[in-house]
């Protein structure tokens, strides 16, 4: 797997590489600014299959130089791995919304940056396999519509942080990094679109996978003032991270919901189709008992989606 390696700290880079040394990592490149990685980019003979990001770099951040990566081609899905001492849980939501796969506080353990690397090395695999082949890839995968989901993380500035559309698996490493951070203050969104596939059918096959692409654009769109982030789990099912001061009960979410489902059927469907219906339910931190997998709160929000 070739890396880059991205951090004004030189002191940083050379602890870097003597880790990935051990761990049998050689084929590295190591720069020192966002402009030398995106110089090192554009100029490298094959894409880099992972990038190690520092975010408090001067010049340009690591949170500026994401979405300029991601707009790249040949980078839309290579995993970026941020390297940095910023903690804070703003900072982790603010660099999966631009487009982070995962997030290693600084100062890190061997174990937990091989790892990462390795979890990397597993999706760069199964990417390449679904993208390449999606006739072979599960049906609940839906590739074309993931496909779509992450084209909008190649833009830059306020928007795409406030958008927050991430892909699924971006989306588990997120709720685990930042659940510590958040607390109780962690909420989880679920929301699933009723009669899914029956909705499918009224499309023409260029035009099935926008439906919950687009649905998921909107439902970021009127899910930003709860600071969410956003995924699509296949299958009509959405979810949505949010750490909001501000509480929202269930009235208020169908209310945000129902305004997403009314732009996409607009985008999507012919005048005068049957209105998107759907169903809603949430979880918060204080539902994950201390000690459990920080991802059950997940499994607790979709079960909520069963007593609706």
């Amino acid at each position: 797997m070739r890396l880059l390696a991205v951090d004004d700290d030189e002191l940083i880079l050379e602890l870097v590489e003597v880790f990935l040394g051990t761990i049998g990592y050689d084929d590295v490149e190591y720069v020192t600014s966002g402009a030398e990685a995106l110089r090192a980019i554009n100029e490298a003979k094959t894409p880099f299959d992972c990038i190690l990001l520092d975010i408090q770099m001067p010049g340009m951040t690591g949170i500026q130089l994401i979405p300029l990566v991601r707009a790249i081609d040949a980078y839309a899905f290579t995993p970026i791995i941020m390297l940095t001492a910023m903690v804070d849980r703003n900072w982790i939501a603010q660099a999966f919304a631009v487009g982070a796969w995962d997030y290693v506080a600084k100062p890190f353990e061997l174990f937990e940056l091989e790892s990462r690397l390795h979890a990397a090395e597993l999706r760069i695999a199964e990417t390449e396999r679904f993208f390449a082949r999606p006739e072979n890839a599960p049906a609940q995968l839906e590739i074309a519509a993931k496909k779509q989901i992450a084209l909008p993380c190649a833009q830059e500035g306020e928007e795409v942080t406030k958008r927050g559309l991430v892909l699924e698996d971006a989306f588990e490493n997120c709720v685990q990094r930042i659940i510590s951070q958040a607390g109780s203050d962690l909420r989880i969104f679920a929301i699933e679109l009723d009669r899914f596939n029956s909705k499918l059918c009224d499309l023409n096959a260029e035009t099935q996978a926008s439906y919950p692409a687009e649905m998921a654009l909107q439902l970021s769109g009127v899910l930003a003032p709860q600071q969410a982030i956003v995924t699509y789990r296949g299958n009509g099912r959405f979810l949505a991270l949010s750490y909001a001061v501000d509480n929202i009960d269930i009235t208020r979410l169908d209310k945000l919901v129902k305004k997403a489902a009314r732009k996409t059927d607009k985008r999507i469907f012919k005048p005068g189709s049957p209105k998107t219906a759907f169903r809603t339910g949430q979880a918060r931190g204080s539902d994950v008992p201390h000690g459990t997998d920080p991802l059950h709160i997940i499994h607790v929000a979709e079960e909520s989606l069963q007593e609706a």
